[in-house]
């Protein structure tokens, strides 16, 4: 009997499985990523070299969604200066990526459902890996240092997100119409405190029927306020204040009999009356339209917002009495 022989071809056998592995795995990352992966130095390769190389975990290439979202972690953890991050508890360790900073997942499915990233010194681009995370319904990356634009995958291929929080980075570019995809569960959306511009994507904001609280201040955006924002009837803040919109505040606002608190001011473009439907909107707590060049006189029917407890409108071209409705 020829042991050494044997021994060899069990050794030949394993070598095979292991390459044979690499290569279903390497093939794998590329259909995700494409050529990224195979360019050394990239987020995608190093990735693709954690998983092949160094993850004792040994999620299987077949094995789905539990392979993809593992990828997109690892890939999004290269892009993001994950070795910088103030917390990285468990990543790329072979526990399994539910466990991993942040991540939270069904319990008996092990799929990806929150990512709490928060304030937590996160730096780069966002890559388009992350839309890949199609069941994510919290996506909480603000106060970070993250830079260019907001990727499209997010919201074409995100479309179960409920709460989107990205505020307080340095994205930049404008926001795009693919927004119209989270319309079905879309609750909240914060993305004040970034370098965006453009005017904002009126028809595809419209489509956000379960959005109760919109926050986009502290940017640049421009042109006139979509008068379809008008249609989000379960509004209840509204925060465009500090941006660079031009025209007047668009009568259909007061179709937002929900809304509770509204922040306009800081666009110092804005100009003309104050809509008198505006005065209609009697859940209103706090309305905030100063440093601007509205004209005109306050109506006497602000006397119909009963629970009103902040009012500010200084820095206008408004004239007249301050009306005794006041408090009322």
């Amino acid at each position: 009997m020829n042991v050494h022989g044997s021994q060899r071809e069990m050794y030949l056998q394993d070598l095979t499985s292991v390459l044979d592995a690499s290569d279903t795995t390497d093939a794998h990352c590329q259909n995700i990523s494409g050529d990224a992966v195979i360019q050394d130095g990239t987020p995608q390769h190093k990735a693709s070299q954690w998983i092949m190389y160094n993850d004792d975990m040994t999620v299987d290439a077949n094995e789905e969604p539990r392979f993809t979202q593992r990828y997109v972690l690892a890939t999004m953890y290269y892009a993001l200066s994950g070795e910088s991050w103030t917390n990285s508890t468990g990543m790329l360790s072979s526990a399994s990526e539910c466990r991993w900073y942040g991540v939270d997942c069904a319990p008996l499915t092990h799929v990806i459902q929150k990512i709490k990233w928060g304030n937590n010194t996160l730096a780069g681009s966002i890559p388009s890996e992350i839309g890949l995370l199609e069941n994510v319904d919290y996506l909480d990356m603000a106060d970070n240092r993250l830079s260019e634009e907001i990727p499209v995958e997010i919201f074409q291929g995100m479309s179960t997100l409920k709460y989107l929080d990205l505020s307080d980075n340095i994205l930049s570019g404008s926001l795009s119409d693919k927004v119209k995809n989270l319309a079905e569960y879309l609750g909240k959306m914060d993305l004040h405190g970034n370098a965006l511009r453009g005017e904002l994507p009126g028809s595809a904001l419209a489509q956000l029927t379960q959005l109760h609280t919109l926050q986009l201040y502290d940017n640049g955006f421009e042109g006139p306020i979509p008068r379809e924002l008008g249609s989000l009837t379960n509004l209840r803040r509204l925060d465009l204040d500090d941006n660079k919109f031009t025209g007047m505040i668009p009568e259909e606002l007061g179709q937002l009999t929900n809304m509770e608190i509204m922040w306009l001011n800081g666009n110092k473009d804005i100009s003309g009356p104050i809509p008198e439907n505006i005065w209609s909107m009697t859940k209103l707590q706090t309305l905030v339209l100063g440093d601007m060049a509205l004209s005109g006189t306050i109506s006497e029917n602000i006397g119909n917002l009963k629970d009103l407890q902040y009012l500010q409108l200084k820095n206008n071209q408004l004239e007249g009495k301050i009306p005794e409705s006041i408090g009322s």
